[in-house]
């Protein structure tokens, strides 16, 4: 059941999909398929498809049921708040799975080890004004 919460000016609209469980199943062995058809990523990261080539899931055969529920879902946010939906057009532009398994992180790249040693160089000061 879809549900507003406003918080002027911002409006949340929280509603949940509804999908086989087959179908949710047949999505997540595509995907997994995609992961193990990738590069050999290290031990600890997470796989993430749009690093991999897979940023646009929207395009693909196996997954237009689903984008076609939130393109339904988005219609029916849009109309909630007044909108006109004949005056709208809507674009995916970019989509894609991360896969994150146990003790992974999804970050790009790890943070960078601090500096041994880091020290603030202070300006000289300002020499005495004499007129």
């Amino acid at each position: 059941m879809s549900k507003f919460v406003h918080i002027f000016p911002l409006s949340i609209y929280r509603d949940s999909l509804t999908l086989a469980p087959d179908y949710k199943q047949q999505l997540i062995d595509s995907i997994l398929q995609m992961e193990a058809a990738s590069q050999k990523k290290s031990v600890d990261r997470a796989w993430l498809g749009d690093t991999a080539g897979h940023e646009f899931l929207f395009q693909r055969e196996e997954f237009q049921e689903l984008f076609r529920a939130i393109a339904q879902k988005i219609r029916d946010y849009t109309m909630a708040l007044g909108m006109n939906n004949d005056l709208l057009d809507f674009y995916f532009q970019r989509s894609w799975a991360t896969v994150t398994r146990r003790g992974e992180y999804a970050r790009r790249e790890p943070p960078a080890p601090a500096p041994a040693q880091q020290r603030r160089i202070a300006p000289s000061p300002a020499p005495a004004s004499s007129w």
